[in-house]
């Protein structure tokens, strides 16, 4: 068992894994638009789908009335992912911190000139951004280094 999330390049039968720096992983995010949010629904975690944009070093989505929203209200503590992948490497940024719904005109306005696209397309919705408390990123090579155990090991 890894020890510590440092002690990830020492050990992955997929390849080396590298921590990023906080720079590299914000880097990262304002190259893609797919990520997913974590929120507790009736104690439970649930992971939902969304496109966001980064706007300095927050992450903003789109979503309207229901569950995620209901759920955000109920309790802001959030976690995103974002990660995408090629034939030779791959990367992964996990945020954990606390959701807001913008509601003042001046947030929303600004959110309103983003690149964000929604996930689906609705005529009534709210911007949330995420004030992020952790960020953390690594980075995969894909490539496999092929090795056997030795019988004595």
């Amino acid at each position: 068992m890894l020890d510590d999330f440092n002690d990830l390049h020492l050990w992955s039968p997929q390849g080396v894994v590298t921590r990023l720096e906080e720079s590299e992983t914000w880097n990262l995010l304002h190259t893609w638009s797919f990520g997913r949010v974590a929120v507790i629904v009736d104690g439970a975690p649930v992971i939902f789908p969304v496109n966001f944009a980064v706007d300095r070093h927050f992450l903003v989505f789109r979503t309207a009335t229901g569950t995620k929203l209901t759920a955000l209200r109920a309790n802001p503590k959030i976690a995103f992912e974002a990660d995408q992948h090629s034939q030779t490497d791959a990367w992964s940024v996990l945020v954990t911190g606390t959701a807001e719904v913008l509601e003042q005109e001046k947030d929303t306005d600004h959110a309103d000139r983003l690149p964000l696209l929604p996930w689906i397309p609705t005529a009534v919705f709210v911007y949330i951004r995420i004030v992020p408390e952790t960020i953390q990123g690594r980075h995969i090579e894909r490539t496999f280094h092929l090795s056997r155990l030795s019988s004595t090991t």
